[in-house]
């Protein structure tokens, strides 16, 4: 079985134990931050663990047509390296219709974020771009602009 240790600050040891309290990890890996172990306060082994299984959702996003970046705010910190451009669709209409535009991402273009966190930045590929600007109702208004993606576009 793998064992999961904690270790945290001198004085935030002392404090937390004065109080009696337990130190419980934030539930996403990525925020954890080490530090250096300090003898006066050993290391605590945790209960037990409870893995975050919840996928993070989208909460908004907003496009710029004219530099053609992508900004997509979720719910929680994501996985940088995880994301997929290549399964996000652009849509008119929250519902997806034959006689709708929409556009589906085809080259990966570039994300512009460089550390994992709740907002990710994607700059569209030229060509994507060009194509979006080409469906005259496709991202001219904000009520018309909606996005779609496979549960696989991020972790």
């Amino acid at each position: 079985a793998n064992s999961t240790y904690i270790a945290i600050q001198s004085t935030v040891c002392k404090n937390y134990i004065e109080l009696g309290a337990v130190p419980i990890l934030p539930s996403n890996p990525q925020q954890v931050r080490y530090f250096k172990a300090d003898l006066t306060c050993p290391s605590i082994r945790a209960l037990y663990y409870i893995p975050d299984t919840t996928p993070p959702t989208l909460r908004s996003f907003v496009v710029d047509m004219n530099t053609g970046v992508l900004n997509l705010t979720f719910s929680e910190t994501v996985n940088i390296s995880s994301f997929m451009p290549l399964q996000i669709t652009l849509l008119t209409s929250a519902i997806i219709r034959v006689n709708n535009p929409a556009y589906n991402i085809t080259k990966p273009g570039g994300v512009l974020s460089t550390v994992n966190s709740p907002v990710l930045s994607f700059k569209l590929d030229p060509y994507d771009l060009a194509a979006v600007k080409y469906i005259t109702s496709l991202y001219k208004i904000v009520s018309s602009s909606y996005i779609i993606f496979t549960n696989r576009m991020i972790r």
